[in-house]
């Protein structure tokens, strides 16, 4: 059976071939919050996404990173099947090579390496507020690689320093990063949203039209979603 397709204007996909594109500039990544109390240290977008009433839990920490990565990709796939497919290839290759890292098998790769240094802020998340008792690092840098250095850097005592769950939402916030890199972001204000807003309850409750339009509201899209139309499959492709 072939699948339903439906054609809309105006929203590209995002991840086309060219959306592994290098990042430009000096990098750009992700942030975490270390708290006294250790059970509440948590990635950006999981408090943000809290704060605005978005979601109460994500994930299980008794779960591992590929399996809550999963849960992640499970309800992305609910309205946008191709991009939760692009996503979970370079999503589980990332966790593939810090398993193997982890393990002692290898000390870094071309896609993810650690350093037990402070990683340098970058003042790209413009978040709105800062929770009690917790002060916010660098957890994380996407770099251009020419230098040779790794796609995405990690500081290792503060990537320990968070449960399972919470660095399945680093993966997929730095995921989201670097396709909208690749059309122009400077900043992780929308990068962000959508990661929120994938986790969120309205997520499974709106439709597939509001999910689209969500999109088109993103200043990082600009005028790459005018002009465009494209085919968006709903569901899975029936085998053939």
């Amino acid at each position: 059976m072939k699948s339903k397709k439906l054609k809309w204007i105006l929203i590209p996909l995002l991840f086309t071939s060219t959306s592994y594109a290098k990042s430009t500039g000096g990098g750009n990544g992700g942030d975490v919050f270390i708290c006294e109390d250790p059970s509440q240290n948590m990635v950006l977008d999981f408090y943000e996404g809290k704060e605005r009433g978005m979601f109460t839990e994500f994930g299980n920490p008794a779960l591992s990173i590929s399996e809550n990565f999963m849960l992640w990709i499970s309800k992305l796939e609910h309205h946008d099947y191709h991009r939760a497919q692009k996503y979970k290839k370079l999503g589980l290759d990332i966790i593939a090579n810090i398993e193997k890292i982890e393990a002692g098998e290898l000390q870094r790769t071309d896609l993810i390496s650690f350093t037990d240094g402070e990683l340098q802020d970058i003042p790209d998340s413009y978040e709105l507020t800062n929770p009690q008792g917790c002060e916010k690092h660098q957890l994380a840098i996407q770099t251009d690689r020419s230098r040779g250095d790794s796609f995405l850097i990690i500081q290792k005592r503060y990537w320990n320093q968070i449960t399972t769950n919470q660095q399945a939402l680093l993966l997929s916030h730095e995921i989201i990063y670097k396709e909208f890199i690749s059309f122009g972001a400077n900043n992780s204000l929308d990068v962000r949203y959508l990661n929120e807003y994938i986790i969120s309850d309205k997520f499974l409750t709106d439709t597939q039209c509001s999910y689209l339009e969500r999109l088109t509201t993103f200043k990082t899209l600009g005028e790459n979603v005018f002009g465009n139309t494209i085919s968006i499959e709903f569901g899975a492709p029936s085998a053939k």
